[in-house]
């Protein structure tokens, strides 16, 4: 591994505090700010190492508040709520298909 990757204790491929922010193009103390927030979590805090989907959230939370002027607090509010919006569909998605195989139910 490198500077920007390395394994977590169940040997899981992560990134560094240094590879999220290259991955971003964030400062790393903006990084860390978002961890003091809770906007994101790191799997680990010592080394700080970070799952591979963290610089998504990371990019969405920064254009919500790059383009809509939110602060990070709200814009990291908003992506959750996103989070679960999309979460909640994929499973009445799940079940529409589930009721509409056993044939219990027409749903159209």
């Amino acid at each position: 591994m490198n500077e920007l990757l390395k394994r977590d204790e169940d040997n899981e491929t992560c990134l560094t505090l240094l590879g999220v922010s290259l991955c971003t193009g964030l400062p790393a103390g903006r990084i860390r700010q978002m961890v003091r927030l809770g906007l994101i979590s790191p799997i680990s805090e010592s080394p700080f190492l970070f799952s591979l989907e963290t610089p998504g959230r990371v990019a969405k939370i920064e254009r919500l508040r790059n383009h809509l002027n939110l602060n990070l607090s709200a814009a990291g509010l908003v992506v959750d709520l996103v989070d679960r919006l999309e979460s909640l569909q994929d499973e009445v998605d799940r079940l529409h298909r589930e009721i509409s195989s056993s044939g219990f139910l027409d749903i159209r």
